[in-house]
């Protein structure tokens, strides 16, 4: 069964199939596009191998989860940046929102609808929630539920996003380094529900550790890169 995050037949892909690359990662195949930011591809392997260190073996099926949160992360991380107005990306917000709250997208294959239909649902922001993102979500969805972690994933990920519109305004530097910490932890706890049964105590407070200064890390390397 193919793992690849299923696509509206409707709409146009904002890629070609030429763009398209299929990566095996745990008990599957994710297919990734040509525009997903390349510090991303290592992700799950290096979650792997970090679990490996504290003697924590990853099934294949939490291994591909964990790719399908991250590359979620990715995908909508990119998107919003993309977004310049701030009432474009609070409609996108939301409609990542109802994306995971909608009884009808539970699975990947449950997203084959019509355009219309698609388009009604996601209302305004139906031309930013691409079909990209829209297949990333299904899958999201899917393995937060499947996990029993629906509610609390949602809440993690309103919180997200309104800080991530937070960091987005904010000219007072304080104020952007808590709102990078927060983010780090949030996405740390996200991926702990997932390996909820999986990982020991030790891991788990090593990652709640490391959540703050990698994710400063990286809001640091991304800024250099934005100012080149």
């Amino acid at each position: 069964m193919s793992c690849s995050p299923s696509l509206p037949r409707s709409f146009s892909a904002p890629f070609s199939r030429a763009d398209l690359r299929p990566v095996a990662i745990g008990d599957g195949l994710l297919v990734l596009g040509s525009a997903v930011r390349r510090e991303y591809l290592k992700l799950p392997r290096d979650l792997a191998t970090l679990a490996r260190s504290f003697g924590i073996t990853l099934p294949p099926q939490l291994q591909h989860d964990a790719a399908v949160l991250a590359f979620s992360i990715e995908c909508t991380d990119r998107l919003l940046d993309a977004i310049p107005q701030a009432d474009r990306r609070a409609r996108f917000s939301a409609g990542v929102v109802s994306c995971l709250r909608e009884e009808g997208l539970s699975k990947p294959e449950r997203f084959r609808k019509t355009q219309e239909q698609f388009s009604d649902h996601l209302g305004a922001a139906k031309d930013d929630v691409t079909p990209e993102l829209a297949g990333w979500l299904a899958q999201l969805k899917e393995l937060a539920e499947r996990h029993k972690v629906s509610d609390r994933f949602r809440q993690i990920v309103r919180e997200l996003l309104s800080n991530s519109e937070q960091m987005r305004t904010t000219r007072n530097h304080r104020q952007f380094v808590d709102c990078a910490v927060k983010e780090g932890r949030w996405m740390v706890e996200l991926l702990l529900l997932i390996l909820d049964g999986f990982s020991t105590p030790q891991f788990r407070a090593f990652m709640r550790q490391l959540s703050a200064p990698a994710n400063l890390a990286d809001k640091l390397r991304d800024a250099r890169r934005d100012f080149q």
